[in-house]
C-alpha cells in the first residue's frame, strides 16, 4: 500500500540562535579578555611606575652620594692643605725663633762693639792728641835747629828785593834757584847735581835751570851763583853764558869748605 509523504512546512529557529550564541559567547570571551588585559596592563604600568620612582630616586641619592664623595674629598684636601701649611707654618716658627736667638746674639754683640768703638775713639782722641803734641814738639825742634846752623855750615836765610825800575816793573818777592861753582864743576842746589864748568853751554840740565829762570823772571824767579874760593873760573864760565839772557842772577861767595844750609827756601 502507497504512503504518502507529508512536508513540513515550518522553519526551526535553532540553528541561527547556536550561531547567534556562540558570537556572543565569542565577544563577551573576548570582552572578558580585554578587560583582563587591561587589568593588568594597568597593574604593570602602576608597578613600573613604581619601578621607575625607585630608579630615580636610587639616581637622586647616587647624585647625592657622588656629591658627598665630593665634598668629603674636597675637605680631605683642604685638611692635606691645612697639615702642610701647619707644617710649613712650624718651619718658619721655628726659623723665626732661631733668627730671633740669632738677631738678639748679634744684638749683643753690636752692643759690645759699639762700646769697644768708643774705647777706640777715646783711645784715638787721645792718641792724635799726643801725635799733635809729638807734631808741635818735632816743629819746634826743627825750628829750633833751623835758627841755630852747625857749626862750620854757612846758613843763608834771604836775599833782597830785586826791582827792574828800567822796565816799570813793581817789586816782587825773589825766588832764588841755587847754583854752586865748586872747583871745575857746578852744582844744582839742593838736587845735587854735578854739571862739569867745561859743559856748562851743552848741558841740558844747566840750560834747563837757565830757562826756567827766563821763563820766571817776573814772577821773582832769579839765579843765585854760590862761589867757592875754588870755583872763580867755574863761575867766570858762567857768568859769561848768563849775561847773555834775559834773566836775573847774582852771586854770594862762599868761605872755604864748609857746607850751606839752604832750609830756608824749602
Amino acid at each position: 500500500m502507497a504512503r504518502i509523504a507529508h512536508s513540513d512546512q515550518s522553519a526551526s529557529l535553532f540553528p541561527y540562535l547556536s550561531v547567534l550564541l556562540c558570537i556572543i559567547g565569542v565577544l563577551f570571551l573576548g570582552v572578558v579578555v580585554v578587560s583582563t588585559g587591561q587589568l593588568q596592563l594597568k597593574k604593570s604600568i602602576t608597578q613600573n611606575q613604581g619601578m621607575w620612582e625607585q630608579y630615580q630616586a636610587l639616581l637622586r641619592q647616587r647624585q647625592r652620594a657622588a656629591e658627598a664623595a665630593r665634598s668629603v674629598q674636597a675637605l680631605r684636601d683642604e685638611k692635606q692643605a691645612a697639615l702642610v701649611d701647619l707644617t710649613r707654618l712650624r718651619h718658619e716658627i721655628e726659623n723665626l725663633e732661631a733668627l730671633s736667638v740669632d738677631a738678639k746674639r748679634r744684638e749683643e754683640q753690636f752692643s759690645q762693639t759699639q762700646e769697644q768703638i768708643a774705647r777706640l775713639e777715646i783711645s784715638v782722641g787721645e792718641k792724635r792728641k799726643q801725635a799733635a803734641e809729638l807734631a808741635k814738639t818735632r816743629e819746634e825742634r826743627l825750628l829750633a835747629a833751623k835758627a841755630a846752623p852747625k857749626p862750620g855750615t854757612v846758613r843763608i836765610v834771604g836775599t833782597a828785593r830785586m826791582s827792574d825800575v828800567d822796565q816799570g816793573r813793581p817789586e816782587s818777592p825773589p825766588k832764588p834757584l841755587f847754583l854752586e861753582c865748586r872747583g871745575s864743576n857746578v852744582i844744582l842746589r839742593p838736587e845735587g847735581t854735578v854739571v862739569p864748568g867745561s859743559e856748562l853751554d851743552k848741558s841740558s840740565v844747566f840750560q834747563e835751570r837757565v830757562a826756567r829762570a827766563e821763563r820766571d823772571r817776573d814772577r821773582g824767579v832769579i839765579l843765585v851763583l854760590l862761589i867757592r874760593s875754588d870755583g872763580v873760573k867755574t863761575f867766570d864760565r858762567a857768568n859769561k853764558i848768563l849775561s847773555g839772557r834775559n834773566l836775573r842772577y847774582g852771586y854770594l861767595p862762599i868761605p872755604g869748605s864748609v857746607d850751606i844750609d839752604l832750609s830756608a827756601f824749602n
